[in-house]
């Protein structure tokens, strides 16, 4: 809960979303097996007058 709490109050955050364990989002990487991320995110861009016009 503290980790949400902690994104919710980023400036730069456009979203979040709690992946679920073993059941949504993966990439393969570096290891033969898939890796789960515990949470994904998208940022707002850092340019002057950056909106979130293209979602």
């Amino acid at each position: 809960m503290l980790t949400t709490l902690s994104l919710d109050q980023q400036p730069r955050l456009f979203f979040w979303y709690r992946n679920r364990v073993r059941k949504d989002y993966f990439v393969h990487g570096w290891k033969p097996r898939r890796i789960y991320a515990d949470f994904i995110v998208t940022l707002r861009g850092v340019e002057p007058g950056a909106d979130d016009s293209l979602h």
